[in-house]
């Protein structure tokens, strides 16, 4: 499941449980129980939205292409001007067609930057919350960041920080009491 928003599992009633397949929240996962005693392959992701990741994906892509096309067309100046002079007519049209496609590189490159960027900073208030348990081999992450829980355990909440170095982990702290209400958390964009 992928939702651009916070998931709330079991506000309405019922067990409140994640058990296997995948959730994917922009930021935050709420719920009574994740994972199961029958070790079902679960794993929720936090801090991206799903529209935003295919964003992500589809420049990567596109960059991709582009330097392949580069590369395509220097090989063809390369081979223009060691082993076909006679074609020296078309050099101009690969010179001209390899600067657009580095210019337009370079503004893929510098979007790309851009939007990777913006991903660090969205998952700084990103949460998990689960209230009451937690099996263990499930996995959670927060963006790049992952951690698989190796035992049981109580319910816990589970934050990103980062240390004074910039390296960034999964912190597992208690849950609170106001973690208990169910109302609709309200997190800042």
């Amino acid at each position: 499941t992928r939702v651009a928003g916070a998931v709330y599992v079991g506000i309405l009633g019922g067990k409140g449980q994640i058990n296997g397949g995948a959730i994917n929240s922009s930021r935050l996962v709420k719920a009574k129980i994740l994972g199961s005693t029958a070790s079902t392959a679960t794993s929720v992701l936090v801090g991206i939205s799903p529209l935003f990741k295919e964003k992500l994906e589809d420049l990567k892509r596109n960059i991709a292409d582009y330097k392949k096309k580069l590369e395509e067309t220097i090989k063809s100046i390369i081979f223009i001007r060691t082993k076909a002079p006679d074609k020296i007519d078309q050099l101009p049209e690969f010179e001209e067609q390899r600067t657009i496609l580095m210019y337009d590189i370079n503004l893929l490159l510098e979007e790309e930057k851009k939007l990777t960027e913006m991903l660090k900073v969205s998952v700084i208030d990103c949460r998990i919350k689960i209230l009451e348990q937690i099996y263990s081999g499930v996995k959670i992450a927060f963006l790049e960041i992952k951690k698989t829980i190796s035992t049981d355990m109580s319910g816990s909440n589970f934050i990103l920080l980062e240390d004074k170095w910039g390296k960034q982990e999964i912190q597992i702290g208690p849950i609170m009491q106001s973690d208990r209400d169910w109302e609709v958390e309200h997190i800042d964009d």
